[in-house]
Formats: structure tokens, C-alpha cells, sequence
């Protein structure tokens, strides 16, 4: 019997390979506590991504979709909310960035606007609660894009590279790791880029890329981030994977 079983649709790889290894980290690799499975949308259909962990009979069983699409999330998953409903899932979370073309378009400028970053959010909102049972979706925007995380775990950096101390990427890149990354960087995955090629290292959001930034993070670095009260898109996105109120 699960504890809890949710199905989660991101928006690319970046996010999918963050969540299954967050979700592996957070409850200390124990299959028994922890499953999921991983699966591509393509051409309409839930296709194997050839990633496992543990099993559905797990205390916290995992439905991980990649949808491929930032403006294909939502949609996804009320496409098939009846579908995870009669499976037995008791929520679906949703996890897209806030940048796109769409947020510029908005804007009229690279720059994080509040008023706009709410409006988003608001539309995702209003459409949920237009729907029958709307409080099955918990949907969540990483802003300005999942690389902000990273940023607001810099630590890690210096596992990548000892020179990328924050008083290294502050002088040489024009970074201040002490800010909180959703309210000064406005294209993370670009600024990320910057810092690992100040070393003359490569940041591609290449699935390598990913796969090599969780490796070095812990559970502590999560719950640093959630506790400096920066980034608070990734203490609500990880309150409705867990279950728990930080």
C-alpha cells in the first residue's frame, strides 16, 4: 500500500533528471521507501525511458512523465487527468519553467517582472480551477528556470571545480551567490553557462551535465535552499513531491 502516489510531468530533461534524483536523495536510496518510473511523451503516447527505482508497491511511488514541451505540461496532464485519477494517483504535480518565449514576449525585455510572473501563474491557476476536481493538479514554475536552484545550491560548484568559490564567480562572471537567484538572474541555464566556462568547463543542460550537478549535491543542500528562504519556487515544488510543509 502507498503512502503516497503521484504522477509528475515536467517539461525536459533537466527537470526529470532533477526530480528522480532529488526523490532518490531525499528518502536515502531505499527502494523500499522510494519508486518511480520514467517515461518520454512522444507522439502522444507514454513511452519507457528506460529509468526504474524501486517498484509501484514503494511507500512513495513515482509516475515520472517528460513531456518535452514547456507549453505542453498543463495540457498533458489534463489530457490525462481522469486517466491518473482511475489509476489510483491521489495527486499529479506539474513543473515547467517560467522563462519562454512567450515571458519575453510579455515583457518586452530580459528582465524578471513580477507582475508578469504572477499573471502566469494566475492563468495556470484560473484553468485549474475551471476544471472538475481541479485540486488533483498542483502546478509549479520554476523561476525563472531549474538552473535558479542550482544557483541557490552554489556550493556545489566548488565540488565541480575548486576555483569556483563565490568570491571567484562574483569577480570573474559578475554573479553574487548571495542573492536569491529567482529575483537577479533572469536566464539561469545562460548565467550557469558563463560560470563553468570561466573554468573552461562546458554547461549544455546536456543530460551528463545534470546527472554530474546531482551528484554532488546532497540532502543537506536541499534543505539549505529551502531553509536561506531563497528560491521559494523549490520549497513549494518540493512540499507537494513530499507531502511535507517546510
Amino acid at each position: 500500500m502507498n503512502n503516497r502516489k503521484l504522477a509528475v510531468f515536467v517539461e525536459g530533461q533537466t527537470e526529470l533528471i532533477f526530480v528522480r534524483e532529488f526523490l532518490k536523495q531525499w528518502y536515502n536510496y531505499d527502494a523500499n521507501v522510494v519508486g518511480f518510473d520514467c517515461y518520454n511523451l512522444l507522439a502522444n503516447e507514454f513511452c519507457d525511458a528506460a529509468y526504474k527505482y524501486g517498484s509501484e508497491d514503494s511507500e512513495n511511488y513515482f509516475f515520472l512523465v517528460n513531456v518535452g514541451n514547456d507549453g505542453s505540461v498543463l495540457s498533458s496532464i489534463i489530457g490525462r487527468k481522469k486517466f491518473l485519477q482511475n489509476k489510483g494517483f491521489q495527486l499529479v504535480v506539474g513543473l515547467r519553467d517560467m522563462y519562454s518565449k512567450q515571458y519575453i514576449k510579455d515583457v518586452g525585455k530580459h528582465e524578471i517582472v513580477d507582475a508578469v510572473t504572477q499573471q502566469h501563474m494566475d492563468s495556470v491557476k484560473g484553468v485549474l480551477q475551471g476544471l472538475e476536481n481541479g485540486a488533483f493538479v498542483d502546478f509549479h514554475f520554476a523561476i525563472m528556470e531549474v538552473e535558479a536552484w542550482f544557483l541557490g545550491m552554489s556550493g556545489y560548484l566548488e565540488k565541480i571545480d575548486e576555483r569556483l568559490t563565490a568570491e571567484y564567480v562574483g569577480q570573474n562572471v559578475g554573479i553574487n551567490l548571495e542573492d536569491d537567484p529567482e529575483k537577479s538572474v533572469f536566464h539561469p541555464a545562460a548565467e550557469l553557462g558563463r560560470i563553468y566556462s570561466s573554468v573552461g568547463k562546458q554547461y549544455d543542460k546536456h543530460q551528463s551535465d545534470i546527472s554530474a550537478i546531482m551528484s554532488k549535491l546532497t540532502t543537506d543542500d536541499f534543505v539549505k535552499l529551502i531553509e536561506s528562504g531563497k528560491c521559494q519556487s523549490f520549497k513549494s515544488f518540493a512540499e507537494s513531491l513530499i507531502g511535507l510543509e517546510f
